[in-house]
């Protein structure tokens, strides 16, 4: 392991991560909500149409249910690959002055900052299909792994070799 990730894993630990997350976490939401306005402005009918019958209504809205799983995940892909891809950190780690490496304590590629995107949107899809508690408590125990690892790693940080580190 190279000294600057030995030197530097366990100051990600803390709440700088966490505060991260959820920086990132609004930031997509903003996004989401943006993408979300396009697509409903895109399906809304004309200003004074009135439909025949709620089966006009129902197809309409159903688009937008359809387009809402694969739009959140979308964003998700293509703000982290981005973001990670271009400037080694997302926005909320750049504000908390993280960076993400390979082990070597090298910049990472969009190649390997997408694979990382694949493994938690999968993680992500597979803990929606679960019932409410259970989701939740494997939503956490995903990110408590970093509690446990050595060098502080979550999963998606295992899969890929990479790490979270403080500049």
């Amino acid at each position: 392991m190279s000294p600057l990730v030995e030197q530097s894993y366990e100051s990600t630990a803390g709440i700088q991560r966490v505060i991260a997350f959820f920086l990132d976490t609004a930031f997509m939401i903003l996004i989401m909500f943006m993408f979300l306005g396009i697509v409903i402005l895109f399906e809304s009918p004309p200003l004074g149409y009135e439909p025949l019958n709620d089966h006009i209504i129902s197809e309409a809205t159903g688009t937008n249910v359809l387009l809402g799983p694969v739009g959140v995940i979308l964003i998700y892909l293509i703000y982290h690959t981005y973001y990670v891809g271009n400037y080694v950190a997302t926005l909320g780690k750049k504000l908390m002055g993280l960076v993400i490496v390979h082990a070597s304590a090298r910049p990472i590629s969009y190649i390997l900052a997408f694979g990382r995107c694949v493994v938690v949107a999968a993680f992500l899809i597979a803990m929606a299909m679960l019932s409410e508690p259970f989701g939740i408590f494997l939503f956490i125990g995903y990110y408590c792994i970093a509690l446990f690892d050595k060098e502080k790693r979550t999963l998606h940080d295992m899969v890929c070799g990479t790490r979270v580190i403080k500049v």
